[in-house]
């Protein structure tokens, strides 16, 4: 082997050994200096015309070996070297935070449910409506009882079940109020089922306790001379209760006056008596069911 053939040989084996120093630097900086030398045969020769010398300079963003055990805990991207502290310390703030916005956010999407079963009760619910149809002086007379035709329609877009009820006719003075109390007789109202735009016409007697009982009555001939001055008139209210589709409970009232001559008459307390419930199902429908 000639002299020149051994400096290239000399030459390999010391760019192999940069290399792995240089390896050995990229994963952990504080190497920085030449390994040792097993024997002085392995240094490389000094001369003026080495060029394998290679000048290193550790990766700026390389990591330092963990100093603490806490350090060392963790990994590089979860803790923080200015505060002393793990950067996931917000997970916990985070996940606090989180558990009373997911409670929040499910107390909201419970009231949206209920609010949206809430107004499909509302639209698809039976309501009936109650009225008395005119009559006029000449449908009155003493020949026959006394009597108001009542039309009763299911004016909502399911059937009304369990229908009851009672329709009341009182003979006021013009100076009384009509009384709106069902203790009095009065005519009853009973249907099993009512379907949407089916109205139902049935008669309502003026009725007068009699012997334990009730009876229906005729107009006497000084009421209905009075009736027809205009010192008397009948005054006419009902109220039924019916349940929905859905079981829900709802109730009409309705409130009309026969009176015989074109002058007013002492119905200022039956203005707002007219009226129909907003009833609910399901558990609001519990706490705000109203009552005739």
């Amino acid at each position: 082997m000639d002299k020149n053939t051994k400096e290239l040989g000399e030459r390999l084996l010391n760019a192999i050994k940069e290399n792995n120093r240089l390896l050995r630097i990229t994963t952990d900086p504080t190497q920085c200096q030449d390994p040792p030398h097993d024997n002085e045969g392995d240094a490389p020769e000094e001369d003026g015309n080495d060029n394998t010398s290679v000048a290193f300079f550790p990766l700026a963003h390389t990591r330092p070996r963990p100093k603490t055990f806490k350090e060392a805990k963790y990994k590089w991207y979860q803790f923080d070297n200015y505060t002393g502290r793990t950067i996931s310390w917000w997970k916990h703030r985070l996940e606090f935070w989180a558990i009373f916005f997911a409670i929040g956010y499910a107390m909201i999407t419970f009231a949206q449910w209920l609010d949206a079963g809430d107004n499909f009760q509302v639209d698809e619910r039976a309501l009936i409506k109650l009225v008395a149809t005119e009559n006029t002086t000449a449908d009155i007379d003493t020949s026959r009882p006394m009597s108001q035709s009542i039309s009763m329609e299911n004016v909502g877009k399911t059937v009304a079940k369990d229908i009851r009820g009672s329709i009341v006719i009182e003979r006021r003075t013009i100076s009384e109020s009509p009384s709106l109390n069902y203790e009095q007789p009065g005519t009853g109202v009973t249907f099993g089922i009512l379907y949407p735009g089916k109205p139902a016409t049935f008669p309502a007697f003026w009725q007068k306790l009699s012997g334990g009982g009730t009876q229906v009555t005729t107009i006497t001939q000084s009421d209905l001379d009075a009736f027809k001055e205009g010192k008397i008139y009948f005054a006419i209210f009902g109220e039924i209760i019916y349940r929905d589709v859905f079981g829900v409970e709802h109730w009409s009232r309705f409130w009309s006056f026969l009176g015989g001559a074109n002058q007013s008459y002492p119905t200022q307390n039956c203005t707002n008596y007219s009226n129909v419930d907003d009833n609910k199902g399901g558990i609001r429908g519990l706490f705000g069911r109203s009552k005739p």
